[in-house]
C-alpha cells in the first residue's frame, strides 16, 4: 500500500507544480467572464416550426392540388362580378309584385322562366300593381293522397279527372303516382304521395307551381 501512496503523492505534486507554472499567483482568483446570453445558447437550435410545416406541406401533392383549387375559387369570386349581365354584389333582387327578397332562384342570363305561344290559355290573377299581371295554367292544387281518375297515361304527363275538372299532372319522381301494373290500361283510380298541381295542358307555365308574372 505504501508504494501506491507514494506514487499518488508524487503525481498530485507534479500536477500542482504544473498548474502553478501555467497560472501565476495573481490570476488564481480572477473572476470568470460573465455573459447573460450564454445560458440561452446552451439550448439554441435553428429549428423553425413554420419552416418545417411549410416544407412538409409542399411535399404533399394532395394538399397542393387543394390549395390550387381554392385559389381558383377565390380568383373567380374576384372575376365573376366583372362578367357581363351580373347583378351588383350589393344589390338585393326583390319580387316585382310582392316586393319581398327573391330566394332559390337559379342563375340565368334572363328573368324569363317560360314563354307562352300566342293563343295559350292562361289563368290571370289581378294585382294592385298595374305594371304586372300574375299568370299560370294551374287549374287546381290536389292534396297529397287524394284520389283521381287517370284518363290517359304518358311518360311525362298524365291526363286526369278530379271533381269534374280535366287536366294534366306531371308523372315524375316528385309526384310518385300510384299506378297499376299496366298504367296504359286507362281509366283507373290513382293518387299521389305528394301535393301536386293540375295543369290546363301538358306544359308548365309556372315557377315551381307558383304564378309567373307578365308585364301588363
Amino acid at each position: 500500500m505504501g508504494i501506491f501512496s507514494n506514487k499518488k503523492r508524487r503525481t498530485e505534486q507534479a500536477v500542482e507544480n504544473a498548474f502553478r507554472q501555467s497560472i501565476s499567483d495573481d490570476r488564481l482568483f480572477d473572476f470568470a467572464p460573465y455573459d447573460p446570453t450564454s445560458g440561452e445558447r446552451t439550448g439554441y437550435s435553428n429549428y423553425s416550426y413554420w419552416g418545417s410545416t411549410i416544407k412538409v406541406f409542399f411535399k404533399n401533392k394532395t394538399a397542393l392540388v387543394s390549395l390550387f383549387a381554392l385559389g381558383l375559387v377565390l380568383l373567380f369570386t374576384l372575376i365573376q362580378p366583372l362578367l357581363p349581365g351580373q347583378y351588383p354584389s350589393g344589390q338585393i333582387v326583390n319580387h316585382p309584385i310582392t316586393g319581398m327578397q327573391m330566394s332559390n332562384v337559379s342563375p340565368s342570363w334572363t328573368t324569363v322562366i317560360a314563354r307562352a305561344e300566342a293563343g295559350t290559355e292562361l289563368i290571370v290573377t289581378p294585382w294592385e300593381n298595374s305594371e304586372w299581371t300574375a299568370v299560370s295554367n294551374v287549374v287546381m292544387s290536389i292534396k297529397a293522397r287524394t284520389e283521381f281518375t287517370v284518363l290517359e297515361y304518358g311518360e311525362e304527363w298524365c291526363r286526369i279527372e278530379r271533381d269534374g275538372l280535366t287536366g294534366y299532372v306531371k308523372n315524375n319522381f316528385q309526384t310518385k303516382l300510384k299506378l297499376p301494373e299496366d298504367p296504359a290500361a286507362t281509366p283507373y283510380e290513382s293518387r299521389s304521395n305528394f301535393q301536386m298541381s293540375l295543369y290546363q295542358e301538358p306544359a308548365d307555365y309556372t315557377n315551381g307551381g307558383e304564378s309567373l308574372y307578365a308585364a301588363a
